[in-house]
């Protein structure tokens, strides 16, 4: 079973400089060597720069908790390959936070993978109330699940390498019937801004296709989702970069994409 470890910013009037702190802590904790880095930081929309984040605390509502929360899946039976997308889990664990307390939840974290033998996540989480035993009890079962789902599907990519002598894609979507009720329902138990927030949770809670890649370096499996712009392996090898595209005039025709 996955870890869940939750604590919040002390209240008063440096509620909001001690939340600041834990983001520039997750962003630039030491390696293992004692090295400088520098972590990507992302929310539920992707990566995100420390002003954005730092933004997201100035804006909270007076009375929010600021919750620091560490998901580590269990390095035995969830992530023995050090290969799980921890920005998924993240999202699909603060997803059932918002479930949970029926109202759009501001977070964003950074993937710890340097300073322990163990990958890890660190969040920041805005929450409109103080969270108790069973909520924390709650949310370590959704990142087990969430954990767990992940390591089937690799193994089970892994296995289809091994019977092939080459890489065999793989996409994989899965869907939830209660899941989907509940968005259908949000609208009209969430208030004035129900249908917003509705339709927001539910485009989020679509889970964009998993895909795979083999790393010719190290020949690690990896996992990711068509949303990633630049995908590199654990190794420091470029794996993949998403495409641009662009508009292009051509002289006297027609306005073209190009990819």
């Amino acid at each position: 079973m996955a870890i869940f470890k939750a604590n919040y910013c002390k209240r008063g009037k440096t509620e909001r400089s001690l939340a600041k702190a834990s983001i520039r802590y997750i962003q630039h904790r030491r390696g293992k060597d004692g090295e400088k880095i520098s972590r990507t930081l992302f929310n539920q929309d992707g990566p995100m720069e420390r002003i954005d984040a730092y933004s997201i605390i100035d804006e909270a509502k007076k009375g929010s908790y600021f919750y620091r929360f560490i998901i580590s899946p269990d390095p035995k039976r969830e992530d023995h390959n050090h290969d799980l997308d921890m920005r998924e889990i993240a999202e699909r664990t603060m997803l059932a936070l918002e479930e949970r307390l029926g109202v759009p939840i501001q977070w964003l974290g950074a993937v710890h993978a340097d300073h322990a033998p163990h990958l890890h996540a660190h969040l920041i989480a805005v929450v409109p109330k103080r969270l108790y035993v069973k909520d924390f009890m709650a949310l370590r079962q959704h990142a087990t699940e969430a954990c767990l789902e992940q390591r089937e599907f690799l193994d089970l990519v892994r296995g289809h390498e091994r019977e092939r002598p080459y890489p065999l894609p793989t996409v994989a979507r899965t869907t939830s019937r209660a899941s989907s009720w509940k968005y259908r329902h949000a609208a009209g138990t969430w208030g004035r801004y129900g249908k917003i927030a509705a339709h927001r949770i539910a485009e989020r809670h679509r889970l964009r296709p998993f895909r795979t890649c083999t790393c010719p370096r190290c020949n690690a499996v990896h996992i990711h989702t068509a949303r990633d712009p630049v995908h590199r392996c654990s190794c420091g090898l470029l794996l993949h970069r998403n495409k641009t595209r662009s508009l292009t005039r051509s002289r006297g025709k027609e306005l073209t994409l190009e990819l």
